[in-house]
């Protein structure tokens, strides 16, 4: 079943589409390390280190630069909240440039780098939040 606003948003985004088990494998790795609730949203009451950055996208890095120091890696992946739509990897940078590309394609977003460990959720009213799980970020 194709997505066209998913298939837009690829294409904008030059992202890369993970197969459907390296796909499984990141979704399994997401529930591991970041708290959900029983609503699927994330549990930012279990996560000390966050900053709600309100509506505007070009407000994402300049939290994620207090949360984890000036440099830090902008490399992404984004799950959908819909099962149907495969995992992509991009780049943070890309995903500000084109914010409306990405938060049309499905209702909740989580944009979030495994290796350190900073998560940013989307919501359907497109209020962002950002957040870093401390266990992994030192």
């Amino acid at each position: 079943m194709s997505n066209v606003l998913f298939d837009e948003c690829v294409k904008i985004l030059k992202a890369k589409i993970l197969p459907k088990f390296e796909s499984e494998k990141m979704y399994d790795l997401f529930i591991q390390l970041y708290p959900m609730t029983k609503w699927g949203k994330i549990d930012w009451g279990k996560i000390d280190k966050k900053i709600e950055v309100g509506f505007d996208p070009e407000n994402i890095i300049i939290s994620l630069k207090n949360l984890l120091g000036n440099s830090f890696d902008k490399s992404v992946y984004i799950e959908w909240d819909d099962a149907q739509l495969a995992v992509i990897q991009t780049n943070l940078d890309i995903i500000i440039k084109h914010f409306d590309d990405v938060t049309c394609v499905a209702f909740e977003k989580f944009i979030f780098n495994p290796d350190i460990a900073y998560i940013i959720e989307i919501l359907p009213s497109d209020k962002i939040t950002v957040g870093v799980i401390p266990q992994v970020h030192a």
